[in-house]
């Protein structure tokens, strides 16, 4: 995490079972990072951790503690918006030319 990589890691069933919430939250707290490093960069200590799992009373609080919003600062947005922008303007300069060469292409074509 401190390279700003995240595993993800998807078994998914053949055959899903339905689980309690109790359940689920003995299965995340078993199965994250057991590492004290990776536990304390987001939380006090690893029993602070456990104790907001299972503070949890609904599916969604407990998806909210591991997957958090993604909040952008101001000036976060305004780099996206320009990064956007720019591969944009990229791309309709790219299809700009190459509908350009292709039409002076036909005109050739058609009239020579």
């Amino acid at each position: 995490m401190q390279r700003g990589i995240i595993e993800i890691e998807n078994e998914y069933e053949e055959n899903p079972v339905r689980i309690t919430l109790r359940t689920l939250q003995e299965i995340v707290v078993k199965r994250y990072p057991k590492s004290q490093e990776c536990r304390s960069g987001l939380w006090g200590n690893a029993d602070e951790f456990t104790q907001a799992i299972f503070d949890c009373k609904t599916f969604e609080e407990v998806a909210d503690i591991l997957m958090p919003e993604r909040k952008m600062s101001v000036w976060q947005r305004i780099e996206e918006y320009f990064l956007r922008a720019g591969f944009v303007m990229l791309a309709v300069m790219f299809l700009y030319h190459v509908v350009w060469r292709l039409i002076q292409k036909a005109w050739l074509w058609i009239v020579g």
